[in-house]
């Protein structure tokens, strides 16, 4: 280990046997500590390993070795006369009592994945390292009574297992208050970030890396020694052989292109070029501003100010809303508005006419207080603008979902990480003007203000500090209306681009008339506002993926002793199925505008089974009370407004908390979004669409696995880092 990173003063140092599996260990034992690590290249002579440790002015060693007895009683003597004092040495040729023993049972989290599985053991060290917390490492063959024997030890410890088929099995006993977290590691680069997450939340900086290749874990092991004792993040690259090809560093470096501090290589035998190949990502610079752009959002009581930038040779600023109107002009690129505006055409204009537009989209903004959840969109042509506010002191993820309007269904992307950004922008060029884009950016995380080198100091864990979720949608000028989608009728597109309109989402475009077709009111065929407008329904569903879920205790049954509840047994895109409950609200608009709220509860059924959910027997089942959910509603002829609220318990289980949420909707022709608080835990998403047809998905919360139970310990008053969601989604 380079003494560049344990300078003299390391009064221990781990000493570890010549091979890859003793070097991974130790490694991981050493950054659990934050000692170094020396590798001893003969078991029976001392000299090297003594020079070394005078080096860095150790007195005490660990050793640590795969073969038994490999560090020999000569070899442990010539320590003893250097006056080194040996604490203890790990050794077996059993894989899990290995981990296990240096593990030890005091620590207060525990990582765990299973040997056949590379890529959860690369997550793993990732993760165990970087929160300078034990890895455990077990064999498929790995007897019960072992198993048994380690985690009953350990009962009542946080566990995060790094495969979505490691279940606690019936060798735990664990306490209702345990924390069990399992990462799906089938979406690496999802399950990294989530990684990165982790990290920081220990004090990490998620963009200082330390790299060591995938298939060589003494040096991704070595790697997480460093990145511990540097405060960084390990992070596995590719094979050895090819360090560029099939690598999570590579993919996460790609995230952070320009805004990562420092790309450091660990391992032996690699040359400038390896280290060129890994930090390629951080060569690249994200793309510039253009020109004509948002700057900034001023709220007062009173007034909506949204700032730009100047175009040269413009003498009038016009703003246009979504049905065409100017709401707004200006002979300065500020538009004063009376009140927010989620979507407005920005466009300037000179003597010789247009000279430039912007397609402006922001989320909801009613008060100062709202500023730190606010995101600003402005499109033009393929290139989206975005502008994040409030407070700057942790690195946001943004990821795009793509919406092809002339697709069918309409809705058909998944959301992809795109950038990780310490900016207050981020400009994206690859868009498609034909297609729609919903841009999220979340909080990497709510603790580590190092990350974005901040001069301001890291702040400590605050149980009351949440996780912001800011999403607005950037339409392209021309979409599809889909408003005569409802009587089975073909869709129409807007305007052209010369017109002078903001772009409507197609989720807002349920909302408006478009094309308006409705009959009259009344015997003259006079209509009022809102008229000819199709009724709308709306949909937050809270729902659980899995068809079964693990849950701490004990059954009773020896033969069957776990316990587990059935989900729900569906993924996204299905708000008609199965729930744990579900708030409907129905809009109809113009002169006898109404809200109709209708709720459903799940279910709760539970079970006990044998290991992996097999051979259940149900033994009770139970709904909750609808009690637990409520709504109050408005509405008017152009507009509708909900808050659902929500505190939904297990009735089977006394002490389990309730899933939270509070939800604020708003429906108009102008402006429109759902926000407020919800747990973490199950998955969360919310419909919008015309009555008897498609829904089109808003928003849906991010999800890992059931693992995430402990979040239900959340709530909107006292939301749990990581747990606890504040949203704010332009519809």
């Amino acid at each position: 280990m380079n003494a560049t990173y344990f300078p003299s003063g390391s009064t221990t140092t781990v000493v570890a046997e010549d091979s890859a599996a003793a070097v991974h260990l130790a490694s991981s034992y050493a950054a659990t500590r934050q000692l170094p690590v020396v590798v001893a290249m003969s078991g029976s002579s001392a000299s090297d390993v003594t020079s070394r440790l005078s080096a860095l002015s150790s007195t005490h060693v660990v050793l640590v070795s795969v073969t038994p007895s490999w560090f020999t009683a000569g070899f442990q003597s010539s320590l003893t006369a250097a006056g080194v004092t040996q604490d203890s040495y790990i050794q077996s040729s059993d894989l899990f009592t290995r981990w296990t023993t240096a593990a030890g049972t005091s620590a207060s989290e525990y990582a765990i994945a299973r040997s056949d599985n590379a890529l959860a053991i690369n997550l793993a060290t990732s993760y165990a390292t970087s929160r300078r917390i034990p890895l455990v490492i077990f064999e498929p063959t790995t007897a019960t009574a072992t198993l048994t024997s380690f985690f009953t030890a350990i009962d009542g410890k946080n566990l995060t297992f790094f495969d979505p088929t490691i279940v606690p099995g019936p060798q735990m006993t664990v306490a209702e208050n345990e924390t069990m977290t399992t990462v799906d590691v089938t979406d690496p680069l999802k399950a990294f970030v989530w990684v990165a997450d982790g990290a920081q939340l220990a004090g990490a900086s998620s963009n200082r890396l330390l790299v060591g290749a995938s298939d060589a874990l003494d040096e991704l092991g070595l790697a997480g020694v460093a990145a511990a004792k540097a405060s960084g993040l390990v992070v596995p690259a590719g094979a050895k052989a090819s360090l560029s090809t099939g690598s999570r560093a590579n993919e996460y470096l790609a995230l952070w292109e320009s805004n990562t501090e420092s790309v450091t290589l660990v391992g032996e035998g690699y040359t400038s070029t390896d280290l060129s190949s890994v930090a390629a990502p951080t060569a690249t610079s994200p793309s510039a501003s253009p020109a004509f752009r948002v700057t900034g959002l001023v709220r007062t009581s009173t007034t909506f100010t949204l700032e730009m930038t100047s175009v040269s040779g413009a003498t009038t600023y016009t703003g246009y809303d979504i049905n065409g109107v100017a709401i707004a002009t200006a002979s300065t690129p500020n538009l004063v508005f009376s009140a927010p505006v989620g979507s407005v055409l920005v466009v300037a204009s000179g003597s010789s006419g247009e000279l430039a537009r912007i397609d402006v989209h922001t989320n909801q903004y009613d008060a100062t207080s709202d500023l730190a959840t606010v995101l600003a969109v402005d499109a033009n042509g393929g290139t989206n603008h975005l502008l994040i506010f409030g407070s700057l002191h942790t690195p946001r993820l943004i990821t795009r979902t793509t919406n092809d309007p002339f697709s069918d269904p309409a809705v058909n992307g998944d959301a992809t990480p795109i950038a990780i950004t310490c900016s207050s922008d981020y400009t994206d060029v690859t868009a498609d003007g034909a297609k729609e884009y919903m841009y999220e950016v979340t909080d990497l995380t709510n603790v580590d203000v190092r990350a974005c080198g901040s001069s301001y100091p890291q702040a400590a864990g605050s149980a009351t500090a949440g996780i912001l979720n800011q999403k607005v949608t950037a339409p392209p000028t021309d979409i599809p209306c889909f408003c005569l989608m409802a009587n089975g009728k073909a869709a129409q597109t807007t305007l052209p681009k010369t017109e002078h309109k903001a772009g409507a989402s197609m989720a807002q475009q349920f909302l408006t008339k478009t094309l308006d077709t409705a009959p009259g009111a009344g015997k003259n065929g006079r209509r009022g506002p809102g008229d000819g407008w199709s009724p709308v329904v709306t949909e937050w569903q809270a729902y659980i993926p899995e068809s079964k879920i693990i849950f701490p205790g004990f059954s009773g049954d020896i033969s069957k002793p776990f316990l587990y509840f059935a989900g729900d047994g569906h993924g996204t895109w299905n708000p008609n199925e199965s729930a744990r409950f579900t708030q409907k609200v129905t809009w109809t608009f113009g002169t006898g505008h109404s809200a109709t709220y209708t709720e459903s509860m799940g279910t709760s059924v539970e079970y006990k089974c044998t290991l992996n959910a097999g051979s259940c027997t149900q033994i009770a089942s139970d709904t909750a009370p609808l009690s637990q959910l409520s709504a109050t509603t408005g509405s008017g002829a152009t507009w509708g407004s909900a808050t659902l609220t929500a505190a939904a318990k297990n009735p089977l289980v006394s002490v389990a908390p309730p899933i939270d949420t509070s939800v604020q909707i708003y429906l108009s022709d102008v402006v429109s979004y759902v926000r407020g608080y919800h747990d973490n835990m199950p998955k969360h998403e919310f419909y919008i669409g015309p009555p008897y047809s498609e829904y089109y998905k808003v928003y849906e919360s991010s999800y890992i696995s059931s693992a995430q139970l402990p979040c239900l310990a959340s709530s909107p008053s006292l939301p749990l880092p990581g747990c606890g969601i504040f949203f704010n989604a332009m519809i």
